[in-house]
């Protein structure tokens, strides 16, 4: 089972979003109820970003922008590059009982 969080927006369609939300379906008090219920996150290119749902499972946000409607995903840090060993960075990124492993081009993963 797949629960990785594949792009679904984007940022014009947040935007018209969030004004049916704020002027549209709730007006007066839509843009706090939409940032309640909402989380918007844009992924970079070659990154990747970290989430706990409410079933304390581990979840990746592949790049694009997303719309996520769930009040219970936690995000857990910002965008992490894929890049391996860039800098000081090591070649794999641990996200609870996840883990990536980048193998830089031209090297055999053991």
């Amino acid at each position: 089972e797949d629960v990785d969080l594949e792009a679904n927006s984007s940022r014009s369609g947040n935007f018209i979003k969030k004004w049916k939300w704020g002027v549209y379906w709730t007006p007066g008090c839509g843009l706090i109820v939409y940032n309640i219920f909402h989380k918007e996150v844009t992924v970079p290119p070659g990154h990747i970003c970290c989430f706990i749902n409410e079933d304390n499972e581990y979840v990746f946000a592949k790049p694009g922008v997303h719309n996520i409607l769930d009040p219970f995903m936690k995000r857990v840090g910002g965008p992490i590059s894929l890049n391996a060993g860039v800098g000081n960075r090591s070649n794999y990124i641990e996200h609870g009982n996840r883990t990536i492993v980048t193998v830089p081009q031209g090297m055999v993963g053991k």
